[in-house]
C-alpha cells in the first residue's frame, strides 16, 4: 500500500504554521485582557472579552494538538519506511547496521 509522504520542508512549514497560529491565538488573549477595564467597562463587555479569550485559548490548544499530530504522523511514516528497508535487507541476506557503523 502506497502512503503519501510529505517532504521535510513542507512538514516543517506545516508545523510552523500550526504553532504560529497557536501563538497568535495566545497573543489575542493578552490583547483582549489589555482592553478590559473593570469598573469602567460594562459587565457584558467584560463577559464578552472573557468569552472571546476562552475561545482564543481553545483555538490555540487545537493548533498545538494539530502540530503534535502532524509530528507523530511524520514520525510514523519514517518508522514505517525504516521497517520496510530493514525487511528488504533481511530478505536479501544483509544484516542492517546502525547508521555510521561499518559491517
Amino acid at each position: 500500500m502506497e502512503q503519501d509522504t510529505m517532504p521535510d520542508a513542507d512538514f516543517e512549514e506545516k508545523i510552523g504554521k500550526y504553532l504560529t497560529d497557536a501563538w497568535a491565538r495566545a497573543q489575542a488573549v493578552d490583547d483582549r485582557r489589555s482592553h478590559v477595564y473593570p469598573g469602567t467597562d460594562k459587565p457584558e463587555e467584560v463577559a464578552a472579552y472573557a468569552t472571546l479569550a476562552q475561545a482564543d485559548l481553545a483555538l490555540a490548544g487545537i493548533w498545538v494538538e494539530l502540530a503534535k499530530a502532524a509530528a507523530q504522523a511524520q514520525t510514523a511514516r519514517a518508522l514505517t519506511e525504516l521497517a520496510r528497508l530493514q525487511a528488504n535487507q533481511a530478505m536479501e541476506g544483509e544484516t542492517p547496521a546502525p547508521r555510521g557503523w561499518r559491517k
